[in-house]
């Protein structure tokens, strides 16, 4: 079995400029390189998504 990252995840999506309801983003915070991810819900927030 494949094991998933935020990078995997990442590398198969399209980016856009402007996220729609649903979408996922991602970003980095301390670390380098990606390493959250989240699903957009509009109006500028979205739902933080954890990976173990």
């Amino acid at each position: 079995m494949a094991i998933l990252t935020v990078e995997t995840i990442r590398s198969a999506a399209t980016p856009v400029s402007t996220p729609q309801k649903g979408d996922l983003i991602f970003f980095t915070t301390y670390k380098s390189g990606l390493t959250h991810a989240g699903s957009y819900i509009g109006d500028n927030k979205f739902i933080y998504a954890r990976f173990l």
